[in-house]
Parts: C-alpha cells; structure tokens; sequence
C-alpha cells in the first residue's frame, strides 16, 4: 500500500482514486466523509449510489454532448470508441 502526504482536498481525491484502484475498498458519504467499507453491504451500498449514479450520469452527458456536435458538425459526425 503507498501512503501519501497530501498538501490539498484534490490530492486526497486523488489518492483515494489510487488506492481504490489497488482495490482498496474504500467508502464515502457527504456525511462521513471516507471510509473502509467493513461488509459487502456497505460496498454495494458506495458501488450503487457514487459510482453507478456517476456513470449513468456521465453517460447521459456525452448523449447530450454526442448530439450537439452531430448538430453543429453535421450528420458526418462519428464518436470514437473509447
């Protein structure tokens, strides 16, 4: 596991990322702040509503964005594969 000295709100952002991509599971609320999630509830409760709500929104916008551009660019307008 790294540690970091973080000097900042977005280097711990940061290294939160980090470390849940190490597979650290790592929890938070607007209330709680960050947490380790202690059961399999707990994760799926943070998997369900941070990261799937985030995704479903993040995809909602690039449709929107998707559409604009083949609005202004014209219906030639073709979004790369991630």
């Amino acid at each position: 596991m790294t540690f970091c000295i973080c000097r900042n709100e977005r280097q711990v952002r940061l290294a939160i990322s980090a470390l849940r991509k190490q597979g650290v599971l790592i929890g938070s609320t607007n209330t709680d702040g960050y947490f380790l999630c202690a059961s399999l509830r707990e994760y799926e409760f943070v998997r369900d509503s941070e990261f799937k709500s985030r995704i479903a929104d993040l995809s909602e916008t690039v449709r929107i964005l998707d559409r604009a551009a083949r609005e202004a660019f014209g219906e030639g307008y073709q979004p790369g594969l991630l």
